[in-house]
């Protein structure tokens, strides 16, 4: 279990994440990520949780119960996080205007 100062920490940091990556709806999501980082099992996004706490509770449940995969699943978040912000930013007005 997280200590307090742990919990925290998590929190903080799944807010600095919130804007990575889409929770669904896209290419590639936090499932994604947490399926390429090993812990697809402790995803509880989609219709269950909204985005914000559904990453807070995907950080707590990699760090007390795979901790192994903690820095994984950041890194995924982080180069998923990347390609999408590419693949959004090469985007033109026109297809921006109609998603």
């Amino acid at each position: 279990m997280s200590s307090l100062v742990e919990t925290q920490a998590i929190a903080v940091l799944a807010r600095h994440l919130y804007e990575f990556l889409p929770a669904s709806g896209a290419k590639y999501t936090f499932a994604e990520a947490a399926r390429d980082a090993g812990v697809l099992d402790l995803w509880q996004g989609g219709r269950q949780q909204s985005k914000l706490p559904a990453i807070t509770s995907l950080l707590r449940a990699v760090f007390d119960h795979k901790r192994g995969k903690f820095c994984d699943l950041i890194e995924q978040v982080v180069r998923g996080g990347i390609e999408y912000r590419i693949r959004r930013a090469s985007r033109s007005p026109e297809q921006t205007s109609s998603s």
